[in-house]
């Protein structure tokens, strides 16, 4: 997946899970569903360097925590790449 795509994926994420809506949180849960099925078009944990780039130029490294909800192995390496950023 190309940087720019994941950016989009990211920041449509962190709106719906800032937007403080409950169709907001459903939203944010239910693609993050599509975005993290290996096999889906748009599965996001193929490069997890570059995912945690994103994360941290948008200031979400707490989605690694979230992700590590369905993937622990890849929530775990997030978050060490994050390095902290949002301790």
């Amino acid at each position: 997946m190309d940087y720019r795509e994941l950016v989009s994926i990211v920041v449509l994420l962190k709106d719906n899970h800032e937007s403080g809506t409950r169709e907001g949180k459903y939203f944010f849960f239910k693609y993050l569903d599509i975005v993290l099925d290996p096999k889906s078009d748009i599965y996001i944990l193929g490069d997890l360097h570059k995912l945690a780039e994103v994360l941290k130029d948008n200031g979400v490294c707490e989605f690694s925590d979230v992700i590590g909800l369905y993937d622990s192995k890849a929530g775990g390496k997030l978050s060490e790449l994050c390095g902290g950023c949002y301790a």
